[in-house]
């Protein structure tokens, strides 16, 4: 049975969303079922832009959980 670390699950989460240099906001959910991370934001456009539309939001969410299974 493998059980989740959940103190060390943040810390990774965490460490990954800080070091993966995107320009977003985060949420982290993390307990003993999984982890959740949901990533907002917005990206520079490029065609778009000739009509005016310089930026669009974007937004992403995962969810990761421990799989159980014979040791």
């Amino acid at each position: 049975v493998t059980d989740l670390d959940v103190r060390a699950a943040r810390e990774v989460a965490s460490q990954w969303v800080g070091a993966s240099g995107l320009d977003v906001r985060s949420d982290l959910s993390v307990d003993e079922a999984g982890v959740e991370v949901a990533l907002r934001g917005t990206t520079a456009t490029i065609f778009l832009g000739l009509i005016g539309i310089d930026r669009l939001p974007v937004a992403a969410e995962a969810r990761a959980e421990p799989q159980r299974g014979p040791p």
